[in-house]
Order: structure tokens, then sequence, then C-alpha cells
């Protein structure tokens, strides 16, 4: 895991959702954000079980909405491909 890294939550409200890793800590936590609900400027922090990491990662420093939008980008190929690996 990374920095800017995507990774598909598995647990709690945003389960199901893309965030990008905004900070990696050295512990069992990460702050992620996806720009939206969660901004870059109040990233959640996210303990690492409930992540699973793709491949893919966002070009960070970044605006909210650039990270929106590279989401959904990655979001659209993933589906076009049929996998979230």
């Amino acid at each position: 895991m990374k920095k800017g890294q995507y990774a598909l939550s598995l647990a709690g409200r945003g389960k199901g959702r893309i965030y990008a890793v905004t900070e990696v800590n050295d512990g069992e936590y990460l702050l992620i954000a996806d720009g939206g609900q969660r901004a870059q400027s109040k990233p959640k922090r996210k303990k690492i079980r409930h992540l699973r990491f793709l491949d893919g990662c966002a070009d960070l420093p970044c605006t909210d909405r650039e990270l929106r939008a590279q989401i959904a980008a990655f979001e659209a190929r993933v589906k076009a491909g049929g996998d979230l690996s």
C-alpha cells in the first residue's frame, strides 16, 4: 500500500466505495479520501483490514474535484474490465 493507491472499503458506512489512500501510518490505520463525502482536508481513518487494495493509483496531490474524476475514471475502467483486482 502506498499513497494514492485505490482501496475498496469492505466494512462500515462506506462499504463498497472506492477511496484513495492519502496517508500511510505505521500501524493498523490509514487515512483515505474520495473527494466527495470524504474530502482530502478531512480524510477518514480506516483500519487496513477493512480495505482491499486495488491495482491503480491516483495522482496526488490534487484537488477534491480531480480526485473524484480520477476515482470515477478508475471505476469505469474496472466495470469495463469486470474485475476489481
